[in-house]
């Protein structure tokens, strides 16, 4: 029911009622259950006549009693009240662009070795800037490095993130700036971040990465004839047998390395055929243990799992069956216990979204939450020295270039996007009657790289994947109602 500020859902054992207002969760009986979507549109006298057959009249007093009492203290409430995203845009504290900073990316080339089929950058996507030979020079990734230590004197760890095309194409530089940080900022704890195709991922490049702390998440689709039909070279030789043998190069040569730094990035497209790539990743010798993420192109990201899964009956009931694998993980707190348990979630993408429900808050608010990271905040540097609000949008654009290495971070234009942003969905989605608002994915970036249909579509598809996971989170807390607490202690300290 469009309009109302509340969410109903049911496990096999009980009815709850998610307040949209508090981000608070009742488990309610079944009268309330039943007769709340009545209130404030039929009287009492008709509400007794409508459900007098199912209850008695007593039980039905008291339940309307309850839902008037509570929708008092303000919860519940059957209309949005006034409810909007609201910023402010002064406040120094939200747009720190001074001392919070999160993270730098340098996009050190736009040249990459391959042509996968799927590419961000390639034929397939419009208003993408494609492959080029640009490529970034020490001069302007020095800046880049002197401005994001000079705006982020509140972090405790310093995040530096190489990004292409294929960065290690330009390891030259790569380097140079490994050896600045050292010697520039040896008393700062810098952490270096990478994903590559892992072709070049050997000899004195694997070296230095191993000797300056530097977490890679490699792409690896699957088995060989999964893999090789989309990540390719440009001549469309495949590039299974390469990225596999420097992987058990790397094995041999840094094991501990090896099993603490590496993640395996598969990329989801059609056809899925989603039990031969987990039985693949989560079964090869070489690559069992180590931590594996999945996604979906980006022709796809709208389209939530669940949905896309569906059209695929094979797929569907592995789905299923990975969702009950899971469950049961987390209801018999077996993560503690199994170090290959991060590899459970990879084909649902489920346990991140489960702790956006874990973290809900409970005081009220008539405001919504952002529903966004912030411009600027986790800073993206081209090859030429400017800054993108984010690495999903920096296209040839001027809407997305925040500023420069030479000017810094422009706070108007970050001011600008937000409120164009906040404008947009107002106007076009309609989120302040949306019930599932506080757990929106669609962030400025989206709003530039799709059009209003498909967030329309996505809008559409959204509601039955939240539903679905609410219900399936409550599932798993009346079984064990500590499981999610373990399971993100467990996170927490690195367990797995």
């Amino acid at each position: 029911m469009k309009g109302r500020d509340y969410l109903k859902f049911s496990t096999k054992n009980n009815k709850y009622l998610y307040d949209v207002g508090t981000h608070n969760v009742y488990q309610v009986d079944e009268c309330i259950y039943r007769i709340i979507d009545d209130i404030g549109h039929l009287s009492k006298e008709k509400i007794l006549k409508k459900y007098q057959s199912l209850y008695k009249s007593v039980d039905i007093s008291l339940a309307i009693k309850s839902i008037i009492d509570t929708r008092k203290e303000g919860h519940l409430l059957p209309k949005p009240k006034n409810r909007r995203y609201k910023l402010n845009l002064n406040d120094k504290s939200f747009l720190d662009y001074q001392n919070k900073i999160g993270s730098l990316t340098l996009e050190v080339t736009q040249k990459c070795n391959l042509r996968c089929t799927y590419c961000i950058n390639g034929e397939k996507y419009q208003n993408r800037r494609g492959y080029s030979e640009n490529k970034m020079d020490f001069s302007i990734a020095k800046k880049a490095i002197d401005y994001y230590v000079s705006h982020s004197k509140d972090a405790e760890v310093w995040s530096i993130a190489f990004s292409g095309g294929e960065p290690l194409l330009n390891f030259s530089l790569i380097k140079k700036c490994m050896d600045y940080c050292k010697s520039e900022y040896k008393n700062l704890k810098v952490f270096y971040h990478m994903t590559t195709n892992g072709i070049l991922l050997k000899d004195e490049i694997l070296d230095c990465l191993v000797e300056n702390p530097t977490f890679i998440a490699i792409s690896l689709d699957g088995p060989e004839e999964i893999h090789d039909k989309h990540r390719i070279f440009p001549n469309k030789k495949g590039t299974f047998s390469i990225i596999m043998d420097n992987l058990s190069e790397f094995k041999k040569k840094y094991p501990f390395v090896f099993s603490r730094f590496i993640i395996l990035e598969t990329t989801l497209e059609p056809p899925f055929k989603l039990k031969d790539r987990y039985n693949f990743l989560m079964k090869n010798e070489l690559i069992a243990g180590l931590k594996k993420q999945v996604n979906f192109t980006q022709s796809l990201e709208l389209f939530y799992s669940d949905e896309i899964l569906n059209s695929c009956n094979e797929d569907t009931k592995f789905s299923e069956k990975m969702l009950e694998y899971t469950k049961d993980y987390i209801i018999n707190n077996r993560i503690e216990t199994n170090k290959d348990s991060y590899g459970i979630d990879p084909f649902l993408r489920k346990i991140s979204d489960f702790r956006n429900i874990y973290m809900m808050k409970k005081e009220e608010r008539n405001i919504v939450n952002f529903p966004s990271c912030l411009p600027g905040k986790r800073l993206f540097v081209d090859t030429q020295g400017l800054f993108h609000i984010c690495f999903r949008v920096a296209i040839n654009n001027s809407e997305t270039v925040i500023g420069s290495v030479e000017d810094g971070i422009d706070e108007q234009k970050c001011k600008n996007i937000l409120e164009n942003f906040l404008i947009f969905r107002q106007k076009h989605l309609d989120c302040s009657e949306c019930e599932y608002q506080r757990f929106c994915k669609i962030c400025f970036a989206h709003s530039l790289i799709y059009s209003k249909e498909e967030q329309n579509l996505f809008c559409k598809r959204f509601p039955t994947y939240w539903k679905k996971l609410l219900q399936t989170y409550f599932e798993i807390e009346e079984e064990n109602p500590n499981a999610f607490k373990t399971l993100f202690e467990t996170i927490k300290k690195g367990k797995f």
